[in-house]
C-alpha cells in the first residue's frame, strides 16, 4: 500500500510539472506519463478512471518517438479492452502491433495480439480469438518468452475458446500454463478472467465444488479492484449454478429473490432451480423472456442455454413439438461458433439431443459432434492430432456419420456434399485410420476418442 502511495505521489508531481517541460520535449513527457498511468491502472484495476485522460495525452503524430508510442498505444488498447471499448481498443492495438513489428519489439507484439484475442473472444468471434492467441504464443515461443507474464492473457483466451468448443483436455493444458504465470505476476483483470475460465472448465467436467470455488475466488479478486470488473456480475449466477448442482437450493432461491431484473443469466438460473425442484411449468415461464428477446444477453451461450432449458421443461410437460423447436433453435445458435460448452453444462441435454430427429434437423453434423462429446468422446482435434496424418474437419464430419445407417449419398445430403466427395473423404479417412471397412473405421474412431464409446446410434 505504501509503495503505491509513493508511486501515486510521484505521478502527481510529474503531472504537475508538465507545464514546465520545454515544448519540444513535452509530447514525449506526456506520452511517458500516460503510459505509466495506464500501467498503474491495469495493476490496480482502476482503468475506467484514467483511460480517457491518459488517452488524451497520447500524440498520434509520432512526436513522442516510435518505441514509446508503441508501448503507450498498447497499454491504452489493453485498458480500453477491459472497459469494453472494443472499437477504440482494436484501432489502438492495431497501430501498436504494426509499430512493434516494425521496431522488432516482441513484447509489444505479444501484448497487442493477446489483447486483440480478448476482444475477439468477448465479441463472439472465436475463430479470430483462437488465431490471435496462437499468434501471440508463437511469437513468445520464437523469442523464448513462453512463461513471460505478458502472454498469460493469450493462454487464458485460448483456453476459453477451446472450452467453448468442448475441447476440454486441450484447454486444461493451457489453463495450467496461465495459472503458473499469473500466480507470480498477477494482473487483476486477467486473473479474474482466469478464475472465470477455470470455473467454466470445472462445471463442464462435473467438478461442481471446484467450479464453485473458482468463481468464488474470481468474485473475491474482483471486489479488491478499485473499479467494477464486468466479469464480477457474470460470475455470480454461474457460481450459483454450481451450488445448485451441489444441492444448495435455499441459497440459490435467496439469491434469486434479490437478483437484478431483465438479465438472461438470472432467468436461466431460475429455470435451473425450478427444474431441480420439479416444477417444469415454472421453468418454462422463467426462460420465456429470454426466448422472446426481452432480456439482456451478454453472450449467445445464454440463449442456447435458455432454449435447452425450455426443451427440458417441455419434455417433462410432454410437449414434443415445442421440445423439437427449442432444440433446433439451440443448435442453430450454437453451430456457427461451434459452441459446445453450455450444452455440456445443462442437465439432461444428452437425452434431449439423442431424441432429436436426425432426419429433420438442419444441423446433423454438429448434432453428432455434440452427442460424441456428451457421450464421453475426447476432443476431436486432440484425438485427431494423435494420428501421423490428422483428419481434416470434413473427414471428421463424415466419420461421425459412419456409425449410422445412412448411405454415402445420404451423408452427402446432410453435409451438402456430393456422393463423390463423401466417398473421397471416406477413402482418405480410411487410409489415415489404417482400416479397410466402415465398421473398422467406426471402431478405430472410437478407440481414438473421435466417437463416443458405445453410444447408441
Amino acid at each position: 500500500g505504501s509503495r503505491w502511495a509513493e508511486a501515486d505521489g510521484l505521478l502527481a508531481a510529474a503531472a504537475g510539472s508538465l507545464a514546465e517541460v520545454p515544448e519540444e520535449r513535452r509530447s514525449r513527457a506526456e506520452t511517458a506519463l500516460a503510459t505509466v498511468q495506464l500501467l498503474r491502472a491495469r495493476r490496480l484495476g482502476d482503468i475506467e478512471a484514467v483511460v480517457d485522460g491518459a488517452g488524451g495525452m497520447l500524440h498520434a503524430d509520432g512526436s513522442a518517438g516510435a518505441e514509446l508510442q508503441a508501448l503507450a498505444l498498447m497499454n491504452l488498447g489493453i485498458a480500453e479492452s477491459w472497459t469494453l471499448r472494443f472499437e477504440q481498443a482494436e484501432a489502438h492495438l492495431g497501430d501498436a502491433v504494426a509499430l512493434g513489428r516494425k521496431l522488432g519489439r516482441p513484447y509489444v507484439e505479444m501484448g497487442c495480439l493477446g489483447a486483440l484475442g480478448v476482444i475477439a473472444n468477448l465479441s463472439q468471434r472465436p475463430d479470430a480469438a483462437e488465431e490471435l492467441s496462437r499468434q501471440a504464443l508463437a511469437v513468445a515461443e520464437r523469442v523464448g518468452w513462453a512463461s513471460h507474464p505478458i502472454v498469460g492473457v493469450a493462454y487464458v483466451t485460448l483456453a476459453s475458446v477451446l472450452i467453448g468448443r468442448g475441447r476440454l483436455a486441450e484447454a486444461e493444458r493451457w489453463l495450467e500454463r496461465a495459472d503458473a504465470i499469473l500466480v507470480d505476476a498477477p494482473e487483476p483483470a486477467v486473473s479474474v478472467g482466469l478464475r472465470h475460465v477455470q470455473g467454466m472448465l470445472a462445471l463442464a467436467q462435473g467438478r461442481f465444488e471446484d467450479a464453485r470455488g473458482a468463481w468464488l475466488e474470481g468474485e473475491r479478486q474482483a471486489e479488491q479492484l478499485r473499479a467494477p470488473h464486468f466479469l464480477a456480475a457474470v460470475q455470480r449466477p454461474w457460481r450459483l449454478r454450481a451450488q445448485l448442482r451441489l444441492g444448495d437450493v435455499e441459497q440459490v432461491r435467496a439469491a434469486l429473490a434479490e437478483a437484478p431484473e431483465g438479465a438472461a443469466a438470472w432467468h436461466n438460473l431460475s429455470a435451473h432451480l425450478h427444474l431441480a425442484t420439479g416444477d417444469a411449468r415454472e421453468a418454462a415461464a422463467a426462460v420465456a423472456p429470454v426466448l422472446a428477446g426481452e432480456t439482456f444477453v451478454l453472450h449467445v451461450n445464454l440463449e442456447i442455454e435458455a432454449f435447452l432449458l425450455d426443451a427440458v421443461a417441455r419434455t417433462e410437460l410432454a410437449e414434443r413439438d415445442a421440445v423439437e423447436r427449442s432444440v433446433e433453435r439451440a443448435l442453430e445458435l450454437a453451430e456457427p461458433g461451434g459452441y459446445a460448452w453450455v450444452v455440456l453444462t445443462v442437465p439432461n441435454a444428452r437425452e434431449l439431443l439423442e431424441a432429436h430427429p436426425l432426419h429433420r434437423t438442419g444441423h446433423a453434423g454438429f448434432l453428432k459432434q455434440l452427442l460424441d462429446q456428451l457421450g464421453g468422446a475426447g476432443p476431436a482435434s486432440d484425438a485427431a492430432g494423435e494420428l501421423p496424418d490428422p483428419l481434416s474437419e470434413r473427414e471428421l464430419a463424415v466419420l461421425r456419420f459412419l456409425p449410422t445407417n445412412l448411405s454415402a449419398g445420404e451423408i452427402g445430403g446432410e453435409l451438402f456434399l456430393s456422393v463423390h466427395t463423401v466417398k473421397t473423404h471416406m477413402r482418405k479417412l480410411y487410409a489415415k485410420l489404417d482400416v479397410h471397412t466402415r465398421a473398422d473405421a467406426v471402431q478405430r474412431g472410437r478407440a481414438l476418442g473421435l466417437l463416443a464409446p458405445g453410444r447408441r446410434t
